[in-house]
């Protein structure tokens, strides 16, 4: 067989000599160290005939192996030569490429970064104070040592950021002996724990009311009266002001505490009255969670209030951007499903597939908003809208009849029609009840519990205290 190509080889590269046009290409020799190669084809516009394949194989040392030893020289793999052809033009695939890495959010191609870390920084100014001397000191003692707490002062064992609100009424005030003027600082009786509370800042202010109300809390409480760390310990401790807060003598006040940062074993324990919402109030949730624009919660069992029973959706946002579900269920058929969103122009809407109501206040400014939704009725015309606890004015109405379906479960962003939420949402609670405005405003500052009077009607509840 060798014999009859070589001949065939010979004759027809006479004959291609002749005509000038063969094109030999070396692939091996016997020097060659590798096993196997690709031989392209000169570029150009010539076109091939044939292709001849002249094969040459010899043994290593041109030894022969025996069966005592099948490594000496050629054994029987050692002829085998498998050929391809192939014609780049006419492939049956093509090449098929993916990206390395995805960044959530972003749909550009050129995305600009450093290889450096970049941090933010936040300007925080602390004041410190030493008392060099003092005379004419008075003090007035402030209700009585009945009980322990560890929501007197701003610490935690985890950190979590916190504020606390303390409320001294007038009446109080003028009975432990306090008269109007100048008040530089006040004394805590720590019970047991040494914590260092790392930014400890106290703010003050006089106010009207004789007692604190969850759904009138004070955020404007701009005179601040201490700003530095401080290491508590057990006993007295006295907590000196950098400057003086001047008490009409007429007012409450109001003292505000809050912290972002404390170290210690464990929680912080100071003698106290005993404390209820008309006189504290403490805010110590840290958690929330995120959307980006692609990602969302849904309920793995719960589908939702159906059918045109009552019901109020309510929740604590945080976003800049338009046209987003907050909280969705239902079919999306002719007023089968339930959408509470933010509409184009940033303020609340509630639509049903038909039908649909516009508020009118944005909530797209990037600050926190307390929003809710309320059904009290059959139709669309019966649901009001509430930001911050206060009733929205209603901007338009498409009224329609409303029958939840099931079908999509409960979803936190995305909702019935994929639009994603971007932005933060905590306290997601789903109630088969029509709240009413005093009790949104009562709740939406406070965490629901199994004693409160509505409890049984709160079908889903969404607090985001354990994710990271």
């Amino acid at each position: 067989m060798k014999q009859i190509l070589l001949t065939l080889l010979c004759a027809m590269a006479a004959q291609f000599s002749f005509s000038q046009d063969t094109i030999r290409v070396k692939a091996f020799d016997y020097n060659s160290q590798t096993r196997d190669t690709t031989v392209a084809f000169p570029s150009g516009t010539d076109t091939y005939r044939q292709i001849i394949m002249l094969y040459n194989m010899r043994c290593k040392g041109a030894q022969v192996s025996s069966g005592s030893n099948r490594n000496l020289g050629c054994g029987e793999w050692d002829y085998s030569c498998n050929t391809y052809v192939e014609d780049s033009t006419r492939t049956d695939s093509l090449l098929a490429t993916t990206a390395e890495y995805t960044i959530e959010g972003f749909s550009g191609t050129t995305y600009r970064y450093k290889e450096t870390p970049i941090f933010d920084f936040y300007r925080n100014s602390t004041i410190t104070t030493q008392v060099i001397s003092s005379s004419g000191k008075d003090t007035a003692l402030i209700g009585f040592e009945s009980t322990t707490t560890n929501l007197g002062l701003p610490s935690s064992l985890d950190g979590i950021p916190t504020k606390i609100q303390h409320l001294y009424s007038a009446s109080e005030l003028s009975n432990a002996g306090l008269s109007a003027g100048d008040i530089w600082g006040f004394n805590t009786d720590i019970v047991s724990n040494n914590i260092t509370i790392e930014d400890l800042r106290v703010n003050m202010k006089n106010v009207s009311e004789d007692s604190l109300s969850l759904a009138n809390t004070s955020n404007d409480i701009s005179q601040n009266v201490y700003s530095s760390a401080y290491s508590f310990s057990t006993g007295i401790n006295t907590i000196q002001f950098h400057s003086p807060f001047v008490w009409d003598g007429t007012s409450s006040i109001l003292v505000e505490l809050s912290s972002s940062k404390t170290t210690g074993l464990e929680d912080l324990r100071v003698q106290s009255t005993r404390q209820d919402t008309s006189r504290s109030i403490v805010s110590r949730d840290k958690n929330f969670i995120q959307f980006n624009g692609t990602n969302y919660v849904e309920s793995q069992s719960y589908d939702g209030v159906m059918g045109s029973q009552n019901r109020t959706c309510e929740a604590w946002i945080r976003t800049t951007g338009t046209n987003q579900e907050i909280v969705g269920w239902g079919k999306n058929a002719n007023g089968q499903k339930w959408v509470f969103r933010t509409n184009t122009d940033g303020s609340l809407r509630v639509e049903v597939n038909g039908g649909g109501i516009n508020a009118t206040t944005p909530v797209n400014d990037g600050q926190w908003h307390h929003v809710a939704c309320v059904l009290d009725g059959t139709n669309v015309s019966n649901i009001n809208l509430y930001v911050d606890g206060n009733l929205e004015t209603i901007d338009a109405i498409a009224d329609l009849s409303i029958n939840t379906t099931s079908e999509t479960k409960l979803r936190i962003s995305r909702g019935i029609n994929n639009r994603y939420f971007i932005g933060s949402i905590d306290d997601v609670r789903i109630w088969d009840i029509a709240l009413s405005g005093t009790e949104i405003q009562e709740l939406m500052h406070k965490r629901v519990q199994s004693t409160d009077v509505n409890f049984s009607n709160l079908k889903a509840y969404f607090r985001f205290e354990n994710i990271s």
